[in-house]
């Protein structure tokens, strides 16, 4: 592998899957708990790292048609246009929100949630950024209006059911003839990625100073892999930097 393959796969295979994560702790009451306090501020903080390193792509894979200045310049007007559209509505959403909150009711406020995640999938994708960031910043902005808690209220009821059809449409991707004939491999990969990341986070966690008990039960938490992880990975096979079956 070259280098910046193999970055790119330990990006990936770094980050913890937020929805796992937090569904078992809210279920398990533990949100509230030092191992939940740990695992939150990490699972947050590597949501924004890996939508800061998605921001990248554009500027590391020029397109074929374009000259490498144009290409940059292609993804700097991209990275503007998405400045001023988050700039304009930082400053128009919380008003639109509250008329919408007090004319048309809760399930004009939940429609709405979904149209900003679909038109922030499509605008990200007219500019050439990942579909998948622009719905995320979607819901940052979301996040920060007055409503916030009714949107919670509202979309939580949903929130298994998308996972569970994200899971499933990440499910259909897999080349079960390419795992058929790797299996031992892929076995031998995933128990690696498991353990080394159980005992990596643990080290780092006691390292702060945390008891070694809740050093392992947060690194057993977050040795999963992240859906942002797969995500990453099909937009980095998507703009040519990796081998089409490193995925698998």
């Amino acid at each position: 592998f070259g280098v910046l393959m193999s970055a790119l796969v330990g990006i990936a295979i770094s980050l913890s899957s937020t929805a796992i994560v937090l569904k078992t702790l809210s279920d398990r009451g533990e949100i509230q708990t030092p191992v939940g306090l740990i695992s939150t501020g990490n699972l947050l903080f590597q949501d924004v790292y890996v939508i800061v390193l998605m921001l990248t792509l554009p500027f590391l894979t020029p397109s074929p048609d374009l000259s490498v200045t144009q290409s940059i310049l292609k993804a700097v007007l991209g990275l503007a246009a998405m400045l001023c559209m988050v700039v304009l509505l930082r400053i128009l959403l919380p008003r639109f929100l509250k008329i919408l909150g007090r004319f048309g009711g809760p399930e004009l406020v939940t429609l709405f949630a979904v149209f900003m995640a679909f038109g922030g999938a499509t605008f990200a994708g007219i500019i050439g950024w990942p579909l998948p960031l622009g719905s995320c910043i979607a819901g940052l902005l979301l996040a920060q209006a007055d409503l916030r808690h009714q949107l919670v209220a509202e979309i939580t009821p949903f929130r298994d059911v998308f996972n569970a059809l994200f899971f499933i449409s990440l499910g259909m991707l897999v080349d079960l003839q390419f795992v058929a004939s790797n299996w031992m491999m892929i076995l031998l990969i995933v128990g690696t990625i498991l353990i080394f990341k159980t005992i990596v986070t643990s080290a780092a966690i006691v390292a702060g100073g945390w008891p070694l008990r809740v050093g392992i039960h947060a690194g057993l938490g977050l040795c999963t892999v992240s859906e942002f992880g797969y995500i990453f990975l099909r937009e980095t096979q998507k703009a040519g930097l990796l081998d089409p079956q490193l995925p698998q």
